[in-house]
């Protein structure tokens, strides 16, 4: 993974790496989708909504290079 961190930018890393877990959290759910009746089913379905938390965290991290601004800003009281 450093060697590809050296070659790419960071934010493509990020891309691609939102675009596989996305991937892969798609295939988990269409896995529990048509396989309802394998006993390990429902971790599937966690794995693939995990793996789609991980898709959604990798877009939030992206969003400020669309300059999408977050709402909730955070401020330290003074004394």
């Amino acid at each position: 993974m450093t060697a590809f961190a050296n070659i790419l930018h960071a934010g493509t890393l990020l891309v691609v790496n939102a675009i596989l877990a996305l991937l892969s959290a798609a295939i988990f759910i269409v896995l529990y989708a048509t396989r309802p009746k394998v006993a390990a089913s429902k971790g599937v379905l966690l794995w693939g909504l995990g793996y789609g938390a991980i898709a959604l965290g990798f877009c939030i991290l992206i969003l400020p290079a669309f300059k999408v601004e977050f709402l909730i800003s955070f401020s330290l009281p003074t004394s």
